[in-house]
């Protein structure tokens, strides 16, 4: 190794420090550079961030008007298509009330009246049947009138010591004579 100069060491001291400094100076600037680019670009952030929520209210308030006004159109539409069918149901009801009628009353008038015409039958055949059975006993009491007989209406006493309704026939009225029970259900 060699000997330096004192001289020497100074001037490669100054060198370094020199070239040190030049560094220093050039990093010192190329770092104010690059804040000042910082805070430009922080700076244009910012207005955007500030510009964001108007645009974003301008463009969502466009779209939601839009939408609004598409959607009124689509419901208006649905709201009138509605209408019309809901009026050609009322119609349809209409119709098939009519049909109802028909198809409804008339086979019950119709089973009303068979079922007037079959118990009025019924009730003259009871009615015609009771007549011939009233005419008959009649018959039967004008038969004991001129035969001299009477018929009364009184209790008697059974075997088992009840008493029950009868009905006495006899020829005189108090005499001897049938006594029919009068039975009950």
């Amino acid at each position: 190794m060699g000997h330096h100069l004192p001289s020497e060491g100074i001037t490669y001291a100054h060198d370094v420090l020199s070239t040190l400094l030049e560094a220093a100076l050039r990093d010192q600037r190329l770092t104010g550079e690059a804040i000042k680019t910082m805070n430009r670009v922080s700076d244009s952030l910012g207005d955007q961030v500030r510009q964001l929520p108007v645009s974003v209210s301008a463009t969502v308030n466009e779209n939601l008007g839009q939408a609004v006004h598409t959607a009124a159109e689509i419901l208006t539409e649905r709201v009138k298509n509605t209408n019309v069918q809901a009026q050609e149901t009322a119609h349809a009801l209409g119709r098939m009330a009519k049909q109802a009628s028909l198809v409804i009353f008339a086979p019950a008038l119709v089973v009303t009246a068979l079922t007037m015409a079959i118990w009025y039958g019924i009730t003259a055949r009871s009615i015609s049947f009771l007549e011939e059975e009233r005419a008959e006993l009649q018959q039967t009491v004008e038969i004991l009138r001129t035969q001299n007989g009477s018929l009364d209406i009184a209790s008697c006493e059974r075997k088992d010591g009840t008493s029950a309704m009868c009905i006495r026939v006899e020829a005189q009225r108090y005499g001897e004579g049938y006594h029919i029970p009068l039975w009950r259900k």
